[in-house]
């Protein structure tokens, strides 16, 4: 049912539930904010700016961590089958 969410823009919903989506369950950081710079609606946002640019940022960031993660750990995998 959460998932449902991501299908609306952020701003239609008040104030509490826009940073409900960036904080407790950061939904916002993961496809809203970053499509927002991306479009150029950044000023849509009630967000302090460098907030808002810096969400693309940081998401290649996690997205650089976690694939460092996998290729570290990738050459321990052992196979559970034959």
């Amino acid at each position: 049912m959460i998932t449902r969410f991501s299908g609306y823009p952020l701003t239609m919903f008040g104030r509490g539930v826009f940073f409900g989506f960036c904080t407790a369950f950061p939904m916002a950081f993961i496809a809203f904010l970053p499509a927002t710079v991306l479009l150029g609606r950044a000023a849509d946002v009630p967000l302090p700016g460098w907030l808002i640019v810096a969400s693309p940022v940081v998401g290649l960031a996690v997205f650089a961590l976690g694939y460092a993660c996998f290729v570290r750990m990738l050459p321990r995998y052992t196979s559970p089958g034959s």
